[in-house]
């Protein structure tokens, strides 16, 4: 039998195994396992195989529901509020940036631009994966496929791990709470971005919120790290226009500060995670395509 059918059939049944266990089915999960068998019965096995870092990405994203009520009874945070008044207070009328952008009136342009790019932070990553794949004939395209999708699972791994043993409550939970620990259920809130969903009169992202599983996963931010990761490979891909990519992360760093979602120093926590994945995985990627290149 292919290996690497082998390995796509281990990762799917994994992951319909793990869901069921975790949480109740939605109708994503059905997409994905569907797609994914169908692509099974087209016997693409080398692309489901390739495909399954994010799979695995999905899980984990998933898997946080098994420790949410663990979390939520102990909620910290105010250390990282206390961070950003210390570093940007003085240009903040003494508050932290994420408040002082919820005390003072937004405008509505800039909040509907600001969540175009918030939500674009995971879909912008798995596009030029794909791209990069598609084009593997290449080995360099291939390599930094690699190092895109290990990547992208390691730094999600390293926050999962974080967001259990350090719950931050993100900036809206503090204006609405402060940093005390929830009596009832809190479920994620798509906070600034209400204002979107409201002049459309579709919830496009209080659909996205649901599927959150923990509402106190704010330190790292992974809506930074994505786009750390892109601009990193991006670099890469065109050297020469690199600075380009750069104002994609800035732009989703700002927009998560200026929709209430994170604070300042969640986004600097990125940049430390996704830097020290990014060079453990260039040191596997780097070692596996030597060895191939030597039985070749």
């Amino acid at each position: 039998m292919d290996p690497d059918l082998v390995f796509s059939l281990v990762a799917l049944i994994s992951y319909i195994s793990l869901v069921l266990l975790l949480v109740p089915i939605r109708y994503d999960h059905i997409l994905v396992i569907g797609g994914y068998s169908l692509l099974l019965l087209m016997k693409r096995y080398k692309f489901t195989k390739d495909l399954s870092p994010f799979l695995f990405v999905w899980l984990f994203y998933d898997g946080m529901a098994i420790f949410t009520d663990n979390v939520s009874q102990r909620v910290q945070g105010k250390e990282i509020y206390d961070l950003d008044v210390i570093l940007f207070g003085k240009f903040f009328n003494g508050e932290a940036p994420p408040i002082w952008f919820y005390q003072n009136e937004r405008i509505f342009l800039v909040t509907a631009i600001t969540g175009i790019l918030y939500l674009a932070y995971i879909f912008i990553p798995i596009i030029i994966a794909l791209v990069l794949w598609f084009k593997r004939e290449n080995p360099i395209y291939y390599r930094l496929y690699w190092e895109l999708s290990l990547t992208f699972l390691l730094v999600t791994i390293f926050a999962v791990i974080t967001f259990y043993l350090y719950p931050c409550a993100p900036p809206w939970y503090y204006v609405e709470n402060g940093f005390s620990n929830p009596l009832t259920e809190v479920h994620p809130d798509s906070a600034q971005l209400q204002d979107v969903d409201d002049f459309l009169g579709i919830p496009i992202f209080r659909l996205f919120y649901s599927f959150e599983s923990n509402p106190f996963a704010a330190f790292p931010s992974l809506h930074v790290a994505y786009p750390i990761l892109t601009a990193l490979i991006w670099k890469k891909i065109k050297p020469k226009r690199s600075y380009l990519a750069w104002l994609f992360p800035i732009g989703v760093a700002f927009s998560a500060v200026y929709l209430n979602h994170h604070w300042v120093t969640d986004g600097l926590a990125a940049i430390i995670y996704t830097l020290v994945s990014y060079k453990i995985v260039q040191l596997i990627v780097k070692r596996q395509f030597t060895e191939e290149t030597n039985l070749g």
